[in-house]
């Protein structure tokens, strides 16, 4: 296709078009008369003579105009010359023509496009990360068939809801007339040995029709059935992970046996990478027929120690959760005769969590507030992309005044600077997306399992829902950003811009500039505080109490389920594995206790009776108690306040002895001496009673933010045996290079001992502490975008109205105005926009911290600190954004400001 550039450059040579301009008329005449060629070819027309056409039109007087009438003129034509809106007919080939030159446009300003787009993608790649994880908690449903129909059963008692029942209890239930289709899962902890290698799962135990009602297809092989079930066939599903991992991904894996807790299975099927089970924060790896729980040591399935069994079930047309929950409780009553209990169906569409430990709740209001951040942070992008658009509508005036006088209206002007701003939104879409993966990769390093997991499932398998949420904020920021610049450039005047040959005085410009500015500096005060807030409750957990003098302790949890200690239990190895950790070089001393602070175990709580003591009505009496050996309060550095710790004296058959702490003598003994009290645990005849010998300082062993519970611990050796249990290490030298002698000491003792977790204690708090570490982070790093785009939206007004007001900074030196006074106009107006942008966002900072206020520790919502610090870092980066401008405006030359008048 012929190149009509220079025959177009040679006609407006007499024109008197701004050089700045020229280059983007003649692109659009070009791309007129490309689209003439083509039309005049369509028709039969040979080269030679559509070339001949089209000069001829080149050749009349005012070829710009006569193009125009030409266009208006044609038959059934549609009005496509410079910058006509088209009809419906030609609308599709005004749209491309719209999209090709705004891609030009967008070309010849590099530096623009550059920082806009990245701008627009760091929000929008951060708000669908945020989003991701958010809807992994709070909206997305299991991957199984129909999620919304499935429900949990649980059994409420009065004094709270419990998720699990007997196993006994669940066959009763499921053979009981007119009672739902019920499955039933357990899960326990297990050794696996494929080839050489051991690992140490969960593994579900589930009832045969399990996986068909789900409807969980495998990836390859067979999910267990009923038969399975029924005959106790020692056969297992695994996961595709376990089948990557361990199995080499090898189809001919079905068939091979696979060793778990020393028993022959066989593997008969794979499920699909999207099965993760159906708790919450939990991983699927194996699934075993729920009728081998006992070969495998798990438990019984009936007494003296019965399986423990999730129960779950599928609501019908016309039978919701409420009324299922009705139907199972009125088939319990009658099979298991418990009227002091009743069932309930809870929805477990999003995955079942333990009632008492709300995981998804936590996550979600810490990710609802994030998001909330992360939101106000696009608005101040999207505001920063206006300015940038605003600004360089300015400096296209008089190209637009040109192309509205030759012809092109005020709408198509508004819609081609749209489609400009839709190229920038998705552009800055697309790298969003790009973002937002690998910022959801490197989230992943830093959170805790449950959110490891969420995070895994998201970079995995990016989902529509994830995809239309990030296109439907792109059109949204598109039309905040984009519709204010393309309506203000679309009214601009026409006579003006080609009077005085570009030059503005902005009219209206300053006051949108100021307000955008004061918007910025408004939204950044509020996410500034709120990673304030953040900061200092991470702060405050990383300083409580236990963390003290624990740097130096090693923890190591070990699990006799699945073992050959499960039978005979970890107290006859207790005196041996202590000798032999003290042995080693460095350790100063080691304890074994049933829990540790942060680091848990198996904390348990039990119905007590303190002599004295008068409970309210309907008080629950109970308290949280932990099983310890003598050096447990030396080696963790809890300590003892008062009376003594636990010694050889405290051994089975000797006097029953407990240690209180401090919130159970608050609780039980107010204004009593503990010491030489009693706790009495059972009721007559079997009552057994323990003296109180010592109080031990507070511990949290759960929730940190919690208050301390009332806590009893006993010597480890007058205790039930508890299968999991923790090693507390203490050492003169550096924990982590203690972790592979200690792992080798366990193995030589307790060969075979399952080793769940080793860690050093403040790698155990870094775990615990990952929620409010995930909430600092990244409030803080919205927090710093938010300040360097206020500060950068300071900078750009007040250096464009120093640029501006050259002439009037130079008349002001001339009549004896010193450099510091021009320097203090600058700061005035710097310090005016902070003020203003502080005065409007601080009521919206303490709405804010009060939302969030459920999330901090050791800080109020309204704390002035936090606010006053704000404002501080706010005023710091207003007064660094005016230096530069400052320094210019100081520097005007009074001589050259006018002469260039």
């Amino acid at each position: 296709m012929p190149d009509w550039r220079s025959e177009i450059r040679a006609r407006l040579a007499n024109a008197h078009i701004d050089p700045a301009n020229e280059a983007e008329i003649v692109e659009e005449l070009a791309q007129h008369l490309d689209d003439e060629f083509a039309e005049l070819r369509a028709r039969g027309h040979d080269a030679l003579t559509a070339r001949q056409n089209v000069l001829a039109q080149l050749n009349e007087p005012d070829f710009p105009s006569a193009l125009l009438n030409r266009e208006r003129a044609r038959p059934g034509s549609a009005p496509v010359s410079i910058g006509a809106s088209p009809t419906v007919g030609g609308w599709f080939a005004s749209v491309w023509q719209d999209v090709r030159y705004g891609l030009r446009a967008l070309s010849r300003s590099p530096v623009f496009t550059i920082v806009a787009v990245v701008s627009l993608a760091v929000g929008i790649g951060a708000t669908t990360a945020i989003f991701g994880l958010l809807n992994a908690v709070l909206l997305e449903r299991l991957a199984v068939r129909h999620p919304e129909e499935l429900v949990q059963v649980r059994r409420s008692n009065g004094k709270g809801i419990v998720d699990r029942f007997t196993y006994s209890d669940y066959s009763a239930l499921k053979q009981a007339p007119n009672a739902p289709r019920l499955v039933a899962t357990a899960s326990s902890g297990v050794t696996v040995m494929a080839g050489t290698t051991r690992e140490y799962p969960n593994v579900d135990a589930v009832s045969g029709d399990f996986f068909e009602m789900l409807g969980i297809r495998p990836l390859i092989g067979r999910t267990i059935t009923v038969d399975d079930d029924r005959s106790g066939a020692m056969v297992v599903v695994v996961s595709q992970r376990f089948w990557e991992r361990q199995l080499g991904a090898d189809p001919s894996a079905l068939g091979h046996s696979l060793r778990i807790n020393d028993e022959q299975f066989t593997i008969v099927g794979v499920l699909p990478r999207t099965y993760r089970g159906l708790l919450f924060e939990g991983t699927f790896t194996l699934a075993v027929p729920i009728s081998v729980v006992t070969r495998l040591g798990m438990a019984d399935l009936r007494a003296p120690r019965p399986t423990l069994v999730n129960m779950f079930a599928r609501t019908a047309p016309g039978l919701d959760a409420e009324r299922l929950g009705r139907v199972v409780d009125d088939a319990f009553q009658r099979c298991c005769e418990s009227a002091s209990a009743h069932l309930i169906a809870i929805d477990a569409s999003h995955g079942t969590t333990n009632p008492k430990i709300d995981l998804r709740g936590e996550y979600g209001r810490i990710l609802t507030a994030l998001m909330a951040g992360v939101l106000l942070l696009l608005l101040i992008v999207c505001a920063n992309v206006g300015s940038l658009l605003l600004a360089r509508a300015s400096a296209r005036r008089r190209e637009l005044a040109v192309r509205m006088s030759m012809g092109a209206t005020r709408s198509r002007i508004a819609r081609q600077l749209l489609t400009e701003s839709l190229e920038l939104g998705l552009a800055g879409g697309v790298l969003g997306l790009v973002l937002a993966r690998l910022g959801t990769i490197l989230l992943s390093h830093n959170l805790p399992p449950v959110a490891i997991n969420l995070a895994d499932a998201i970079t995995l398998r990016p989902s529509a829902t994830i995809l239309i949420f990030t296109a439907a904020t792109t059109i949204a920021c598109t039309l905040f950003f984009g519709v204010l610049p393309a309506i203000r450039a679309a009214r601009v005047d026409v006579m003006t811009p080609l009077k005085d040959g570009g030059r503005s005085t902005r009219g209206g410009r300053d006051v949108i500039d100021r307000g955008i500015v004061v918007t910025q500096v408004a939204l950044a005060l509020v996410l500034v505080c709120a990673a304030t807030l953040f900061v200092t409750t991470l702060r405050n957990l990383e300083r409580f109490d236990e963390a003290k003098g624990v740097s130096e302790v090693l923890l190591v949890g070990v699990d006799t389920r699945g073992t050959e200690y499960a039978t005979r239990g970890m107290r006859p190895l207790a005196p041996d594995l202590l000798t032999a950790l003290r042995g080693i070089p460095g350790v100063t001393s080691a304890a074994i206790s049933s829990s540790v602070p942060v680091f848990g175990g198996r904390t348990m709580r039990d119905a007590i009776h303190v002599p004295g003591f008068e409970p309210r009505v309907d008080e629950d009496q109970s308290a949280w108690f932990a099983a310890v050996s003598p050096d447990f309060f030396a080696t963790t550095g809890i300590g003892i306040e008062r009376g003594r710790a636990f010694d050889a004296r405290d051994v089975a058959g000797a006097e029953r002895v407990a240690i209180v702490t401090r919130a159970f003598v608050k609780h039980f003994f107010a204004g009593r001496d503990p010491i030489g009290g009693s706790i009495v645990l059972g009721e007559g005849a079997e009552a057994t009673s323990m003296r109180i010998v010592g109080v031990a300082r507070d511990a949290r062993y759960t929730d940190l933010r919690a208050p301390a519970p009332e806590l009893y611990y006993a010597p480890l050796a007058q205790a039930v045996e508890i299968p999991v249990l923790v090693l507390s290490i203490r050492s003169r030298t550096d924990v982590n290079t203690l972790a592979p002698m200690v792992r080798r000491e366990v193995e030589r003792i307790a060969p075979g001992l399952r080793v769940s977790r080793l860690n050093s204690f403040e790698h155990a708090l870094n775990e615990e502490l990952a929620r409010e570490r995930l909430a600092a982070g990244l409030a803080t790093l919205f927090g710093l975008l938010a300040l360097g785009l206020a500060a950068i939206g300071i900078y750009g007004v007040v250096a464009y109205n120093v640029a501006r007001r050259t002439a009037e900074i130079g008349v002001r030196m001339a009549l004896g105005a010193r450099p510091a006074d021009a320097v203090w106009l600058v700061v005035r107006q710097t310090m005016t926009m902070t003020a203003i942008g502080v005065a409007i966002g601080a009521p919206l900072a303490v709405v804010a911290a009060r939302m969030i206020g459920t999330q901090l520790y050791g800080i109020g919502a309204t704390d002035p600190r936090a606010l006053l610090g704000a404002v501080g870092i706010l005023g710091v980066a207003g007064a660094l954004a005016s230096v530069v401008p400052g320094r210019r405006a100081a520097n005007v030359d009074p001589v050259e400001a006018l002469r260039g008048e």
